[in-house]
This record gives structure tokens, C-alpha cells and sequence, in this order.
């Protein structure tokens, strides 16, 4: 019986948080408003997805060799450049759709709501305790230039910043890049980037009108050889793959 309750109870907050997001969608759907991008975040350096992260000081004998013949290749990918990267694919993808309306960049950061608004703690963090290393591994966050790590949890930021800007509806893209082998045995074949990408869009009172998680792999791959790739490749691999999730996220707008 209590198996039975559990299962009704279960069934009907799924119905219930489905209706919530589809209502939210209709909000969202028709009114090309201004959204404000309030917030763009990634890790900074891209591992293995499912791995610890690579210690680049020990990497082996023979991927320190490859990497000496060929500067342009690497162990680990790092994101601060390619974060800006990133928030300018976000406002062109999206000023080419029919569904949104990025408003202007410098009107949401330079505003005096978004430089009072509540930071995200668990982003500004530094370093995090990897209890299966032998110390402390980076994790560090990055974002794009003048931006900051807003809270999106902060209801008091999106009234402030509707009320200074006219600005109603607020968006939060946090990324989560990763690459995994496409083929071969071990880190000798192909590999390519795979992305995460957590869109959260909320309206003037701070209340969630659209919540998803994307995510994406390139298509094409490049070469890895003992662990070693082209960062530059794998760059493009993982701009392309940006642009595709950025695609999916606007056809759930369109429905």
C-alpha cells in the first residue's frame, strides 16, 4: 500500500513540474522581450569525462616527448580564452533565432543590480578537495570578461535589475566541457569534446520559467596519441559543439 502511495505521489510531481516548465515555455514562447545574460560559466581546464583530472607535471615519458617535438600539442585543454569565446556564439547564435532577444551587454553588467547582486559561492571556489588524488586538484571556474558569478538564487537581483533596466527575464548557461575517445584502445585513436550545457531562464521575480540540460558531442574527432592531442583542433571540435547545443536550446523555445 505505502508502495502504491509513494508511486501516485511520485507520478503526480512529475506532472506537476512539468506543468510549471510548459507554462514557463509560454511565457517565454511569443515574447521576443529582452533577456538579459546575466551569467556564463565553465570549468577551466578539460579532462577526461569519468576521469581524475591528468596531473600535467607527471605525465609519462613518451607524451612529454610527443609534446617537445610539437608545442602545439597537449594533455589538458584550458577554457579562459575560449570562455569568451563562448558568450559571443551565445548572443550571435541566439540574435539569429526568431525566439529570443539577448539584451544589450553592457546595459545588464554595467547596471548598479547586477553589481550588487549575490555571488555564487560554489563558483567563485578556488580548488576542491579530491579525495582519490593526493591532495588538492584544480577545479577552477571561468567566466567571460567584466561578468560576474551571480547567483541565480538571488531573487532579490532579478527585481532590482527589472526595475533599474526594464530588463524581465534574466538567463544562466553553466557549462560542463569533457572529451572522451571516439575510437582506438586506451588514449591512442580519435577523440572529441563533449559538453553539458545547463540553461536556466528566470523571469523579474526571481521565479524559474525554464530549466534544461543539453548535452552535446562533436561530431568530427581529432587525434590523440598517448594522451596527447591538438589543442587548436579540438578548439574548433568544441566551438562547433557549443553552436550545436545553442541549436537545440532554441528549437525547445520554438516547440
Amino acid at each position: 500500500m505505502r508502495k502504491i502511495v509513494l508511486f501516485f505521489v511520485v507520478i503526480s510531481l512529475a506532472v506537476i513540474s512539468a506543468g510549471c516548465v510548459t507554462s514557463g515555455m509560454k511565457k517565454i514562447r511569443g515574447q521576443r522581450v529582452p533577456i538579459a545574460l546575466v551569467s556564463v560559466v565553465a570549468n577551466s581546464e578539460i579532462h577526461w569525462k569519468d576521469e581524475n583530472p591528468i596531473d600535467v607535471d607527471r605525465m609519462g615519458p613518451l607524451a612529454a616527448r610527443v609534446m617537445r617535438n610539437d608545442p602545439g600539442l597537449v594533455l589538458v585543454s584550458r577554457t579562459e580564452e575560449f570562455i569568451n569565446v563562448t558568450e559571443n556564439l551565445i548572443r550571435e547564435t541566439l540574435a539569429n533565432s526568431s525566439v529570443t532577444n539577448l539584451a544589450d551587454r553592457e546595459t545588464v553588467l554595467q547596471s548598479r543590480a547586477y553589481q550588487a547582486a549575490k555571488i555564487n559561492r560554489e563558483h567563485e571556489k578556488q580548488s576542491s578537495f579530491n579525495p582519490l588524488g593526493d591532495g588538492f586538484s584544480s577545479i577552477h571556474m571561468v567566466k567571460p570578461e567584466d561578468f560576474r558569478f551571480v547567483d541565480y538564487r538571488d531573487r532579490n537581483f532579478a527585481s532590482a535589475l527589472a526595475a533599474e533596466t526594464g530588463i524581465q527575464r534574466s538567463m544562466f548557461v553553466e557549462f560542463n566541457f569533457t572529451r572522451a575517445m571516439a575510437l582506438g584502445i586506451g588514449k591512442y585513436g580519435t577523440c572529441r569534446p563533449e559538453i553539458d550545457m545547463t540553461v536556466q531562464i528566470l523571469d523579474a521575480s526571481g521565479k524559474r520559467l525554464f530549466r534544461k540540460t543539453y548535452s552535446v558531442q562533436s561530431i568530427s574527432t581529432t587525434n590523440v596519441s598517448a594522451a596527447v592531442y591538438s589543442d587548436v583542433a579540438f578548439m574548433r571540435l568544441l566551438d562547433s559543439a557549443v553552436v550545436d547545443a545553442l541549436y537545440q536550446l532554441i528549437e525547445t523555445l520554438e516547440g
